[in-house]
């Protein structure tokens, strides 16, 4: 059941997603429902601009270790908007192999910042 809210409503994410879609979900996460499953079977292909984005927070990426834990930040810079920056955070963090990943991202005279982690205790940024 789980798979078709993500499928019918984009992950959660369309205009036209409703409280009761969440709601739905929640209770679906709370009997057990697995979202790496849902993740792995709805994977979407990547754009082009996605891809360059990409391979630019590979090379623009760099490791610390923090109280004992490797962090990777990747920085990169674009004129336009690039959607999907969370995807791509996920997926370097999963390349990389690390416990969490994190990366601002400057578009025109904007700013994001996600962070994608092993662990619920990251949030992410403004």
């Amino acid at each position: 059941m789980m798979l078709g809210i993500y499928e019918d409503t984009g992950s959660l994410s369309f205009p036209s997603t409703t409280v009761e879609d969440y709601l739905a979900a929640a209770h679906l996460l709370s009997c057990g429902a697995r979202l790496a499953l849902v993740s792995d079977i709805l994977a979407r292909d990547l754009t082009s601009d996605q891809i360059s984005l990409l391979y630019d927070l590979i090379h623009g990426s760099r490791s610390y270790t923090v109280h004992g834990v490797e962090v990777v930040i990747a920085e990169a810079r674009r004129e336009d908007y690039v959607g999907d920056l969370a995807l791509l955070v996920h997926k370097l963090r999963d390349m990389e192999g690390v416990t969490s990943c994190s990366s601002p991202a400057r578009w025109g005279t904007g700013w994001s910042w996600w962070g994608a982690a092993a662990s619920r205790r990251w949030t992410r940024g403004p």
